[in-house]
């Protein structure tokens, strides 16, 4: 770590994971398992697709729960 904080990158390790000037990177740190580095563009996918299950489920739950109010209301 250099004296602004910064953090060198080995290129072994640049040309191994395909990280180029430019990059974004996510910085995700654990106090007892240390500090990880990922590229952002690899993960806007897993997110999105993490993101589309919830909604999905969510729905589900919704149109579930609206059905069953409806049942109790046409049971009055």
């Amino acid at each position: 770590v250099g004296a602004r904080g910064q953090v060198v990158i080995p290129k072994e390790a640049r040309d191994l994971f395909k990280i180029n000037p430019g990059d974004l990177l996510l910085v995700a740190g654990d106090i007892n398992k240390g500090i990880a580095f990922s590229k952002v563009e690899g993960l806007k996918g897993h997110v999105m697709k993490v993101l589309g299950a919830l909604s999905d489920k969510n729905c589900t739950h919704g149109n579930q729960a609206e059905t069953e109010n409806q049942e109790m209301s046409d049971d009055d």
